[in-house]
């Protein structure tokens, strides 16, 4: 294997500097004496604004970067009247409200009308929810959308030319091989990047909930949380904690913690036990606001004769503890 330069240049600021050269060929300037890194930053553009699309392909443009201007990652101005605002991640998420203040400070303090305003939430690592982005207007750009843009470009030579691009193809490559991991390695072997890419598939199909890292003091673990169902006094929901499949309480007031926790153990145990249920009590009660109340006693995932994952069978499992559930809530509070 040869080096690979994103093997190094993993920062968030190196991924900036990535986009603003690759943006920077897209300049008309570059269509004769580079064509291929000219017609690929070009296809770029069209993929971070496809509503200026239009506009853009095939007509002379300038193109010209500007990095961190009122903290936002990556600007890109277009013929002096169209923004591209792009708000760049590899993993972590947005924060501080900074989406709604990028879109006004391009406005306001720039001077771009909205409409001439492109903006964009690139993410080429891994996240759960894009409600908020898509809420604030931005463009979601993911790493399957770029990688699917540098794999179709390889017979237009542009990655033939350049190294980084090559670099750039591999690197993604392998973060999205380790994100579909799941679907090849044995249930030991998984890495976060499994968990990852089976929760999101997960969620696809459940139509429902969230994930993340969750740390604690034994190591933390990538959790799976979804069917939030209110109750007297309280909430009771489904997590995953990763190969651990948990029926979870919150709990806000503190007085009635230790009282919740042992109604809804014996509700949810006890009704287990009538349907045959592997469901039993956790080894230990948690105290505080969220609880685990009880668990499948086993690993709920299912595999097949080589102890890879039987996707749809875990499935299956997942949806009939869900629907456990649901019936539990619906005969202890009917009208909830």
């Amino acid at each position: 294997m040869r080096p690979n330069l994103f093997s190094f240049a993993t920062s968030e600021l190196s991924h900036d500097a990535l986009i603003c050269w690759i943006l920077s060929w897209a300049d008309s300037s570059f269509e004769s004496s580079h064509s291929a890194l000219n017609e690929f930053a070009t296809k770029f553009l069209k993929i971070c604004a496809p509503v200026y699309s239009d506009i853009w392909i095939g007509k002379k443009k300038s193109v010209r970067i500007v990095r961190q201007s009122g903290k936002i990652d990556v600007l890109c101005i277009i013929n002096d009247e169209f923004a591209i605002v792009i708000e760049d991640k590899v993993g972590s998420s947005h924060h501080s409200n900074q989406l709604a203040r990028y879109k006004e400070y391009a406005q306001k303090v720039l001077g771009f009308k909205l409409e001439k305003i492109a903006l964009v939430y690139l993410q080429t690592g891994d996240e759960s929810c894009y409600s908020e982005p898509n809420g604030h207007g931005y463009t979601i750009v993911s790493r399957p959308d770029i990688l699917e843009l540098l794999e179709s470009s390889i017979g237009l030579s542009a990655i033939a030319v350049s190294d980084i691009l090559d670099d750039y193809c591999v690197y993604l490559r392998e973060r999205q091989s380790g994100f579909k991991s799941y679907e090849w390695l044995p249930l030991g072997e998984w890495t976060s990047h499994s968990w990852k890419g089976f929760f999101s598939e997960l969620q696809a199909k459940i139509g429902d909930g969230k994930w993340n890292y969750v740390a604690n003091p034994s190591g933390g673990f990538m959790g799976f949380y979804w069917f939030f169902r209110d109750c007297a006094d309280c909430t009771v929901y489904v997590q995953l904690e990763e190969g651990k499949f948990c029926f979870k309480i919150d709990v806000t007031e503190s007085d009635l913690q230790r009282i919740k926790r042992g109604e809804w153990s014996k509700l949810i145990v006890d009704f287990a036990h009538q349907k045959n249920l592997p469901i039993d009590r956790p080894s230990r009660f948690g105290r505080g606001r969220w609880m685990t109340v009880a668990v499948v006693v086993d690993d709920y995932r299912v595999t097949d004769e080589h102890g890879i994952l039987n996707f749809n069978a875990t499935f299956e499992f997942i949806q009939s503890m869900q629907l456990f559930l649901e019936e539990l809530h619906a005969k202890v509070h009917p009208k909830l």
